[in-house]
């Protein structure tokens, strides 16, 4: 069953988009959220990469506490060094960012260097940069003067596809894919290049170096120790690696302990083995020895004092999560999270507008505060019970004034109360399944599994009260209310089934609209339904409801893509998410014609997929990707 949210239609008319039919050119202003991929640790906060953004955590409690959100980079943040009063960031082709941190609950951007290649890691030395730069090599960036970091040397460019990098003293130790050596000689000698033997399936990912010793994450071949000691000689002496497949992704030292990143594992068939973080005592680096482990997707840790924090992005089956935990690490044979914050890794919908505030469901209720378009501000998540079908997750969700009903599944029809925007709290929950939700005011619908839907009077949050069922051997894939009047997709199904549901315990058929074809998503403005179907190739179709009993065609739209994600109505635009690469994207359609639609403009979306989409006041469209948030600013274009 497509899983599918709605909101009422006086949510979504709330636009102000450019009217009258010009075509409308969409620019990203920001970004939120997105996958936690890195995080380093210093003095009670913690620096997290969260997708294209460094976020900062107080970590003084027991669950991190966000506070600052830095502005989106144009690619997601890599990796992150931390010296003195500055924080060094990498973005992939975005290159180097460079953070004044003195303050860390307020950190600001003080220069940044577009360095060629992919950046993959960073660290610091003196006066020097080195940034692992992939196929265009290790970059080594002077910053003898912060504002102005400039580029002196690269090694390995074109040749030796860079990975990772530490710096000691004046030297740096860089791997290359899949496994070999970097290591300065000093003295303005060629650095030295060393080829070791290759596992199967083996990649130094990370490298850290200490007294003499290198310690390697090295994918399958798990924690990797290496004598460097000498420039000539160096050798492996010892490894530590769990049973089972593995995927060591980073490691970071304190004390006599190596903390390993290790990224959960497919093996091709969608089987996925969990990865985690393992503790190793080191103090003998001819023989590591595993103390303890907890169980995620781990692709980072920091240590602070005995606390590790973990960015966690955890890639699953259905749906992608991700958090940044904080594990006590006291006694490192027994670490135990003791508490994360929940980060939406990705935006899927259903996507509801409220105002300038943006809401969103996965594993948590989620709202992003979009006051100010260019400075979003992820607000809150909100742990409700979740369905069993699809495992763990949030299926449904509308938002009426200060209430958001969230669809459970299995485990009901949650009523929250959105009366203090930063302090939402669960009201009641409704015993029935509920899956798509649709809200109409104080009228609920709720959709069932394989089992039609439930009509739910809501006047009174405190006591919902079940009013009336349609029964049905179908799904949801869409609904839509307009007065009296139900309009309902099911799935399977080729046909819009019409209700009237003046009497909400006893609706009634009052006629259909055959398609043909699966109905996907519908949406309705005054007297016209737009409908969004297809079974390979899709397409908008336009029918005149004004009579509900014999709706009629009025015409239609081939958007020649295999799949839309998601799709909204505003104003007299008919907004579609496209969730392919290369190429996708937003799709917009002038509907101030319904007998004749025509495109009005498009986003395209590289290197990532679009999935919800939800239309804000003052121009601003939210889109949902799959690395997080992004925020755009639509302007009409200028005619001839």
């Amino acid at each position: 069953m497509p899983m599918r949210i709605l909101a009422m239609p006086a949510l979504i008319c709330l636009s102000a988009i450019p009217a009258g039919g010009a075509d409308i050119e969409y620019t990203l202003i920001s970004r939120s959220a997105g996958p936690p991929r890195s995080v380093v640790a210093r003095d009670g906060y913690a620096y997290a990469g969260v997708g294209h953004q460094l976020w900062v955590f107080d970590i003084a409690a027991s669950k991190p506490v966000l506070v600052f959100e830095c502005d989106a980079l144009p690619r997601p943040v890599e990796g992150i060094a931390l010296k003195d009063d500055h924080a060094f960031v990498i973005a992939g082709t975005a290159g180097l960012f460079i953070y004044d941190i003195a303050t860390p609950t307020a950190p600001s951007l003080v220069s940044m260097l577009d360095t060629p290649g992919f950046a993959v890691d960073v660290a610091v030395a003196g006066e020097t940069v080195y940034v692992a730069a992939r196929r265009a090599g290790l970059r080594i960036i002077d910053i003898s003067s912060i504002e102005s970091p400039m580029e002196i040397d690269d090694v390995g460019g074109g040749n030796l596809p860079i990975l990772s990098v530490d710096a000691f003293d004046d030297e740096f130790i860089a791997t290359f894919y899949p496994t070999g050596f970097v290591r300065s000689a000093g003295g303005g000698t060629r650095p030295t290049i060393g080829h070791p033997s290759k596992r199967a399936g083996e990649v130094w990912n990370s490298v850290v170096v200490r007294d003499g010793y290198a310690f390697i994450a090295g994918g399958s071949a798990g924690l990797r120790a290496w004598d460097v000691s000498q420039i000539n000689d160096m050798h492996e002496i010892g490894f530590s690696k769990k049973p089972g497949p593995e995927d060591a992704f980073d490691v970071t030292l304190s004390g006599d302990l190596a903390f390993v990143s290790d990224r959960t594992v497919s093996d091709g068939d969608e089987l996925y083995r969990r990865g985690g973080m393992r503790i190793v005592d080191i103090s003998d680096p001819a023989e590591p020895t595993e103390l303890g482990s907890v169980t995620g997707d781990i692709w980072s840790v920091a240590v602070s004092g005995d606390r590790a924090i973990l960015a966690d992005y955890t890639r699953g089956r259905h749906r992608n999560t991700g958090s940044l935990d904080i594990v006590d690490v006291t006694d490192p044979a027994n670490p135990s999270r003791m508490g994360a914050f929940t980060v939406p890794p990705e935006i899927k919908p259903p996507m509801v507008a409220n105002g300038t505030d943006v809401y969103t469901i996965d594993t948590h209720l989620r709202r992003f505060d979009l006051n100010d378009p260019a400075h979003p501000h992820f607000a809150w998540s909100l742990a409700l019970p979740r369905d069993t079908y699809f495992r763990g997750r949030l299926t449904g969700l509308a938002v009426a004034g200060q209430r958001a009903f969230v669809g459970g599944g299995t485990a009901g029809l949650h009523i929250v109360d959105l009366s203090n925007p930063d302090q939402p709290e669960r009201t009641t929950t409704v015993n029935i399944e509920a899956y798509d939700v649709l809200s109409d005011g104080d009228r609920v619908f709720a959709s069932e599994l394989f089992g039609g839907l439930s009509i739910v009077d809501a006047g009174d949050a405190m006591l919902p009260s079940v009013v009336g069922t349609i029964a049905g051997n179908f799904s949801v894939s869409d609904m839509k209310v307009a007065g009296d009047v139900l309009y309902v997709a099911p799935y399977p199904g080729a046909s819009l089934i019409i209700y009237d549901i003046a009497d909400p315990a006893m609706p009634m058929v009052l006629g259909y609209y055959f398609t043909g074809e699966t109905i996907h998503h519908i949406d309705i403005d005054g007297t016209y339904l737009y409908l969004a179907a297809g079974d390979a190739d899709k397409r908008i179709e336009v029918a005149d409801v004004s009579d509900p009993t014999d709706p009629q065609f009025v015409s239609t739209f081939d958007i020649q893509y295999a799949n839309i994600s998601d799709m909204t109505l505003a104003a007299n635009s008919l907004y579609f998410t496209v969730p392919t690469v290369p190429g996708g994207g937003l799709r917009v359609l002038d509907v101030s014609d319904p007998s004749n639609p025509r495109r009005q403009g498009k986003y395209v979306l590289r290197g990532e997929f679009a999935h919800g989409v939800a239309v804000l006041p003052d121009n601003i469209v939210a889109l949902g990707g799959s690395l997080g948030l992004l925020v755009l600013q639509a302007t009409a274009i200028a005619g001839p």
